[in-house]
């Protein structure tokens, strides 16, 4: 619907924005969707808050490295509240998954870094609150994953892995 609105066709960027609004709110009002739609419909509500407040969340770099918690750039508080909302409607979805879900763990996890972004730091808090809860360590460290060798990650853990093999080795 973006780009029909960007390039002046409003009848069908109503068409678009309407099915996706309706793909949405199916979502959110029937208990029964398979995890593949849940996650779908959290990326899509995760991008829409994004074109409000674009904050990019790393998977892997570091606090220090990331500069988080400084944010450099300043967002209209309508904007925020408009990302928000989305972004806790998101989670409501993930929610629905199992305490082991990586989606539901990762959204949470993304939501702590978001609002530290921001300067909302008794949100940030809160959130990280209910992330430790799901995946049962109390350690900021869980925030970023540990590398594992041959570009894969570990995340949710906080012991130092131990690699018993090298890259190329099969």
């Amino acid at each position: 619907s973006y780009l029909f609105r960007k390039t002046g066709n409003e009848i069908e960027s109503k068409y678009c924005q309407k099915k996706v609004d309706d793909a949405i709110k199916g979502c959110e009002s029937d208990f029964s969707h398979h995890a593949n739609h849940i996650e779908g419909v959290v990326a899509v509500l995760n991008s829409m808050a994004y074109g409000y407040v674009p904050v990019q969340i790393s998977d892997w770099q570091r606090p220090s490295a990331a500069g988080a918690g400084k944010q450099t750039k300043s967002y209209a508080k309508k904007n925020i509240a408009e990302a928000e909302k989305l972004k806790l409607r998101a989670l409501a979805l993930a929610d629905r998954l199992d305490s082991g879900s990586q989606l539901r763990r990762k959204a949470h996890r993304d939501m702590v870094l978001w609002y530290q972004e921001l300067g909302k730091s008794d949100a940030a808090r809160n959130e990280k609150e209910i992330l430790f809860n799901l995946v049962g360590v109390h350690d900021d460290k869980i925030l970023y994953p540990q590398s594992f060798g041959c570009g894969s990650l570990v995340w949710w853990k906080v012991e130092p892995l131990v690699s018993r093999f090298s890259c190329g080795m099969g």
